[in-house]
């Protein structure tokens, strides 16, 4: 945005811009230039707005019987995380990303994902041994 930068300035103001949320300005302050040939201009060049590279800290606690998976590290704004879960168990639960707006800026959306085991991930067994029977399985 255009900051203190929105109307024309006397001899010697100065000029900074103003980022969104999630981003840095980088850059000189800019100078009403007195001095010729530069007079009636402006110092320097354009300041920009670069992404925070950790506008989002990273997520310290891993779920049970999981990892912190994309969400071992910063964030920039808008950027998501995922937990990844130990075989034998799913991810439950939302997407993380990395919010802009106020009142939450820089924050984790949603809450933390779970892993929950999976009631199928060994198949039934259905053969019985030769005179036996299936018996009973423990959990």
């Amino acid at each position: 945005a255009l900051g203190t930068c929105s109307s024309g300035k006397t001899l010697g103001a100065t000029c900074d811009f103003t980022c969104d949320n999630g981003y840095a300005l980088t850059g000189a302050t800019r100078t009403c230039n007195a001095n010729t040939p530069s007079a009636g201009t402006w110092s320097g060049s354009d300041q920009t707005c670069a992404a925070i590279s950790t506008y989002c800290a990273a997520l310290t606690a891993a779920p049970t019987n999981g990892a912190l998976g994309t969400c071992s590290s910063g964030k920039t704004l808008g950027a998501t995380c995922d937990f990844t879960c130990d075989n034998g168990y799913a991810l439950t639960g939302a997407t993380r990303t990395c919010n802009a707006n106020t009142p939450s800026a820089g924050t984790w959306s949603g809450s933390d994902q779970t892993c929950a085991a999976i009631s199928t991930y060994c198949a039934a067994l259905t053969a019985a041994p030769t005179n036996g029977a299936l018996g009973t399985c423990s959990s």
